[in-house]
C-alpha cells in the first residue's frame, strides 16, 4: 500500500527533504521502476520522514483536506478532491 501523505510530502515539500533523504529516495526510485515492490525498509523510512518532516515544519507543512472525505488533495492549492468535490468558487 503506498503512503498517500508521504507521497503528498514528496511532491510538494521537496525543498524540506533533507540531502541524504533525496539522495535515498532517487535511488530507489530507480530499484523500485524494476520490481515495482515497496520494501520494508521503505515503508520506514516514508514513515520516518513523514514524522520529521511534521514535527519540525509544522507551520510551513499545509494538508489540503477535501471538507467532504477528507482526503488530501494533490497540491496544497488544490481546490479539487478525488472523490469528485470541488470547494473553490467557479465566479472568481
Amino acid at each position: 500500500m503506498k503512503n498517500k501523505l508521504y507521497n503528498y510530502l514528496l511532491r510538494n515539500y521537496w525543498v524540506l527533504f533533507t540531502d541524504s533523504e533525496k539522495c535515498y529516495v532517487n535511488k530507489n526510485i530507480r530499484l523500485q521502476a524494476t520490481n515495482n515492490v515497496l520494501s520494508s525498509d521503505n515503508i520506514i523510512f516514508q514513515n520516518e520522514v513523514v514524522k520529521r518532516l511534521l514535527e519540525h515544519y509544522p507551520t510551513e507543512i499545509f494538508l489540503n483536506k477535501c471538507p467532504i472525505c477528507g482526503e488530501l488533495a494533490r497540491t496544497p492549492n488544490a481546490k479539487s478532491a478525488s472523490c469528485g468535490h470541488v470547494w473553490y468558487n467557479k465566479d472568481t
